[in-house]
C-alpha cells in the first residue's frame, strides 16, 4: 500500500516505533506497538481498511510471510505447514495464539456445501483486550493470501472469514480479499476452509523457497545503509531471518546465495570464521536483545533461537554473558530506569558478575 504524501517517521513516532526500522535495522517492535501504528495510520489515510488492504498488497510470491513461508520447506501438506506455523507463532508472540479448531460449516449456496467439514484457523486472544482491529484484519487477509500461495486451493474451499467486530459501512474490500462469506460480532477472529484443504500437497519446493528467500537477503542488503558486504555479514542476515524455521543450515543459506556449500565455507575461512561460529554470535546476539529489551518469555526466546529447552539456552546464556537470563535481564531493567536515553546495542556494557567483583577488589 502506498503512503505517498504521508509522513511515514512521523506515524512511527506517535506509535512509539524507532524509525530505523524504515532502513533496514533489525528492531523489536512489540504487537502492541504494530497494532497501534496500524491504527494510526488507518486514522490519519482515512481508510477504515487499511490494515486488509496492506495485507492484500504484499507482493507475491507468499505475500510478505517472511520466515512463516519458509516453514513449508520442512511440510509436505498445508495441514503440516499450518502445524509448523502455530508452533513456530507460540514462540513468536503471546499477543494472541493460533488455532486450528473443527467447526459447523458455515449455511452456504449453493445446496449440499453445509455438509462439508470444516476448520478454522483461530486467533485467540490471550488478554482482556483484544489486539487493534487494523493488525487482526491484516493478519486476517495475510493468512488468506499466503494459503492461497502455498498450494492449489480453489476458492470455494474458503467457507467464511468472521470478525468480533460489526460490519463496516464499506464491504468492497473484504469481499476483494477473501471471496467467502463475511460474518462480523463473531466470537474469534478467524478463516473458516474446508477440512480438505488440509491434506493438499504443498506447491512449493526448497528449490523454490530457496529463490525466494535469496531474493529477500538481497532486499534486506539494498536496503540497509549501514551494509559492509562481507560473506559474513550476508551469511549473518541470512542466520537471523531463518532461525526456528527449521531451514537455517549451510546447505539452503549457500543455494540461496547461488553458490556450493563447500564455496560458501571457503569464503568465509577467507574471512577468519566458519558457519557454525556466525552462528553461535547471531544467536547470542539476538539472545542479549531478546532477554534486554522485552519481557518475551524465556522459553519463546529458547525456541526461537532453536533450542530444546529452556536448560540447554540458559547453559548458553551463561557461557555468554556471565549471567543466568533472568539476573540478566534484572540487570538491564535497573539501568534501562536509570537513564534516559540509551545508545544502539547498550545491553552489550553489561559486565557480568565476575567482573564487578574484581573491580571492586582493585
Amino acid at each position: 500500500m502506498s503512503l505517498a504524501g504521508w509522513d511515514a517517521e512521523a506515524f512511527l513516532d506517535e506509535a512509539g516505533i524507532p524509525a530505523n526500522v524504515l532502513h533496514g535495522e533489525e528492531t523489536l517492535v512489540s504487537w502492541q506497538k504494530l497494532g497501534h501504528l496500524l491504527e494510526i495510520a488507518a486514522r490519519d489515510c482515512e481508510n477504515p481498511a487499511f490494515g486488509l488492504e496492506w495485507a492484500v498488497r504484499m507482493p507475491p510470491p507468499y505475500a510478505g510471510a517472511g520466515p512463516i513461508s519458509l516453514l513449508a520447506g520442512q511440510s509436505k501438506t498445508v495441514g503440516g505447514w499450518l502445524e509448523r506455523t502455530m508452533r513456530y507463532w507460540r514462540f513468536h508472540t503471546n499477543a494472541f495464539s493460533l488455532q486450528l479448531v473443527e467447526v459447523p460449516p458455515p449455511q452456504t449456496k449453493p445446496a449440499g456445501r453445509a455438509s462439508r467439514r470444516a476448520v478454522a484457523l483461530r486467533f485467540d486472544n490471550r488478554y482482556i483486550m483484544r489486539p487493534g482491529r487494523q493488525l487482526m484484519e491484516y493478519m486476517l487477509g495475510g493468512a488468506r493470501a499466503i494459503m492461497a500461495g502455498m498450494a492449489d486451493i480453489d476458492d470455494g474451499m474458503f467457507l467464511a472469514v468472521r470478525f468480533p467486530h460489526l460490519a463496516p459501512i464499506d464491504l468492497d474490500p473484504y469481499r476483494k480479499a477473501f471471496r467467502c462469506r463475511l460474518e462480523f460480532s463473531a466470537d474469534h477472529y478467524e478463516l473458516v476452509f474446508d477440512r480438505a484443504v488440509l491434506d493438499l500437497p504443498l506447491a512449493v519446493t526448497s528449490t523454490v523457497l530457496s529463490s525466494y528467500f535469496g531474493a529477500f537477503l538481497e532486499y534486506q542488503m539494498q536496503r540497509r545503509e549501514q551494509y559492509d558486504q562481507t560473506i559474513t555479514a550476508t551469511v549473518k542476515l541470512a542466520v537471523a531471518s531463518l532461525m526456528g524455521t527449521g531451514l537455517c543450515t549451510l546447505e539452503f543459506i549457500a543455494e540461496a546465495m547461488d553458490i556450493s556449500a563447500k564455496k560458501l565455507q571457503r569464503l568465509l575461512a577467507q574471512e577468519d570464521t566458519s558457519f557454525s561460529e556466525v552462528c553461535n554470535i547471531v544467536r547470542r546476539d539476538t539472545a542479549y536483545r531478546m532477554i534486554a529489551e522485552t519481557d518475551a518469555p524465556l522459553g519463546s526466546v529458547a525456541g526461537l533461537l532453536d533450542y530444546a529447552s529452556i536448560v540447554p539456552f540458559s547453559y548458553a546464556f551463561r557461557r555468554w554473558s556471565g549471567f543466568a537470563p533472568t539476573a540478566f535481564r534484572k540487570q538491564a531493567r535497573l539501568i534501562e530506569a536509570s537513564q534516559a536515553s540509551l545508545p544502539r546495542d547498550w545491553w552489550r556494557r553489561i559486565s557480568p558478575p565476575v567482573e564487578r567483583k574484581r573491580q571492586r577488589r582493585r
